[in-house]
């Protein structure tokens, strides 16, 4: 259950967020979408980020996060989440091989497109490897 945060305060500290990394509505949008779910429209960003909708749902707020490429631990801090691991343990598995944009980060930072690829191959090789495919 969320602490007290209200919702204006939390559009605006996510504003602040998208804006500290340059991003647009829409570009948060589109980076929102992931394999399993529909990308997060700019209008209603906009309606959260001026207070005017409720903080979303934990899934929600992930997605948020995605579309911040930020860890989702700090956007559930900001929506008033203490119990964070609860949350964080109802996530949905990350699939490298499938999913196109994943979110992975390390130390808190999110790791490059360029680094994906590198584990990508890494984990195919390892594949091919243990399938005799090599």
């Amino acid at each position: 259950m969320p602490n007290q945060v209200s919702k204006e305060l939390f559009g605006k500290k996510l504003r602040e967020l998208r804006e500290k990394h340059s991003y647009s509505l829409r570009q948060v949008s589109n980076q929102s979408k992931t394999q399993d779910d529909p990308p997060i429209s700019p209008s209603y960003w906009s309606l959260i980020e001026r207070g005017e909708r409720n903080i979303p749902k934990p899934d929600t707020l992930k997605r948020m996060a995605h579309g911040l490429r930020i860890p989702a631990t700090e956007i559930l801090k900001i929506a008033g989440y203490s119990e964070i691991d609860d949350v964080i343990s109802n996530s949905k598995p990350v699939d490298l091989k499938n999913d196109k944009d994943p979110l992975i980060t390390y130390g808190g930072k999110p790791i490059s497109d360029d680094y994906m690829e590198i584990f990508r191959k890494i984990l195919k090789d390892y594949d091919d490897d243990k399938s005799g495919k090599k």
